[in-house]
């Protein structure tokens, strides 16, 4: 049953269903986990994981930033900028290079 689940949003890794009084779903990889569905049923787990609901304005990203990623934020450095600028800049490179490996 576990080929019905998505990999992990978060690492990409393999997920698994658990199932005890109720099903729910984990990454073997990164530990993530759903909470257990309102029916509690390996079906409602598996609809729960698969779902990738990303609000406006926000993206899923690796928890360790990508080489490319890395190198992308390197490009912005800019000393005549205040720090925070700084890392805005340097964030916004790095996401943008997170997506374009997708």
């Amino acid at each position: 049953m576990t080929d019905k689940l998505k990999p992990c949003p978060f690492c990409g890794g393999t997920a698994e269903i658990v199932e005890t009084s109720v099903a729910w779903v984990r990454c073997l990889k990164c530990d993530s986990e759903t909470q257990a569905s309102d029916s509690g049923t390996v079906v409602g787990a598996i609809a729960i994981w698969n779902t990738r609901y990303i609000t406006e304005g926000y993206a899923i990203v690796p928890v360790t930033p990508t080489k490319d990623m890395l190198e992308a934020a390197g490009e912005y450095i800019d000393f005549s900028k205040r720090l925070n600028d700084q890392i805005r800049d340097y964030y916004k490179a790095m996401l943008k290079a997170a997506k374009e490996q997708a």
